[in-house]
């Protein structure tokens, strides 16, 4: 997660990017090498 210009910017395990302006919304993806197993823990939570 980062921010830019203010705005929440998050990247999940699965390659896709997300950012927060008024919900949540995709704006971009990323190449996740191989298949994606396993669990993960959420580092950060937002409340709407």
């Amino acid at each position: 997660m980062t921010a830019v210009d203010g705005t929440l910017v998050a990247a999940t395990h699965r390659g896709t990017v997300m950012e927060r302006d008024n919900g949540w919304q995709v704006v971009g993806t990323f190449p996740v090498p191989g298949e994606v197993t396993g669990r993960y823990t959420p580092v950060a939570h937002v409340e709407p």
